[in-house]
């Protein structure tokens, strides 16, 4: 996780927006994993490569979040219900 945190710092999120970050990429692979059933119902091939792609990008969203989802200063992870939080439920340490 330390590595995919660091390579995403390059571009300036913070929890809040990988959160979003989550969001966009749970709804795109589903609806490219939809697209690619509906469009190519004629091939198994090319229905497999879409779900392949939308579980992917799924995948990736979900990578986003879990790299900003630990604490900075007790590194407990901060569960989704508290991803809106400005102080961690364990420690009481500001977030972000």
């Amino acid at each position: 996780m330390k590595k995919i945190r660091a390579f995403l710092d390059r571009f300036d999120l913070d929890r809040r927006s990988a959160k979003s970050v989550m969001f966009v990429c749970l709804f795109g692979g589903i609806i490219l994993e939809v697209l690619f059933i509906g469009l190519f119902s004629w091939s198994e091939a090319m229905m497999a490569l879409g779900i392949a792609v939308g579980f992917t990008v799924a995948v990736l969203g979900v990578l986003v979040y879990s790299a900003y989802a630990p604490c900075p200063h007790c590194g407990k992870y901060v569960d989704f219900r508290h991803s809106d939080a400005l102080y961690c439920p364990d420690c009481g340490g500001e977030l972000d």
